[in-house]
């Protein structure tokens, strides 16, 4: 399901899953990782609540314990099948990374920050319906959207339209899977 952030996650400047341990033994003490959540153990010592989150990128699965400080700070950000970004200390011990987050955020909302638009690509025969129903649902945001249309008679044609919608990557993933869609590009 990250594949469709892969842009936002080079913006963010995150570390992939399979990269930890090389960065730890490099030397770096904290990265930003993102992933979706899996599963969430919560734990008591002595009257201060933790936890132990799963978590997943495309590279493989990684843990990440969350102290009472910012366990408490992004507990309702720790839902299995959120997509977060967390920041966190790394260090390396025997052939593992341990990671411990300082913080976490919600990478949906991140992403939709850091989208400007998107080119949507399709024949004059594709029909609009589902994309209209998809850009209302969103409503209105900072995203430009540009239709490139294929048409037999006058070739390619743009289309910028007026009004700005809140994009996300999942967004841009619905769209692009819509039947008649030949691409979809960040703007």
């Amino acid at each position: 399901p990250l594949e469709a952030y892969r842009s936002v996650l080079e913006s963010l400047n995150t570390t992939a899953c399979a990269q930890f341990l090389e960065h730890a033994n490099e030397g770096l003490s904290s990265i930003s990782v993102a992933g979706v959540v899996l599963s969430v153990q919560e734990r008591d010592s002595n009257g201060r609540r933790f936890a132990f989150v799963q978590l997943s990128d495309p590279s493989g699965s990684f843990e990440v314990v969350f102290f009472q400080e910012a366990y408490s700070s992004a507990r309702e950000l720790l839902e299995p099948g959120r997509f977060l970004l967390v920041h966190a200390n790394i260090r390396a011990e025997g052939e593992t990374a341990k990671l411990t987050a300082q913080g976490a955020d919600d990478l949906e909302l991140r992403a939709v920050g850091r989208m400007k638009g998107l080119e949507i690509h399709f024949s004059e025969s594709t029909p609009l319906a589902p994309l209209r129903s998809i850009l209302e649902r969103q409503g209105a945001g900072a995203g430009q959207i540009r239709f490139v249309v294929q048409t037999p008679q006058r070739g390619q044609v743009e289309v910028g339209l007026g009004e700005r919608y809140a994009l996300s990557p999942a967004v841009r993933a619905e769209i692009d899977a819509l039947p008649g869609i030949m691409a979809v590009r960040d703007l």
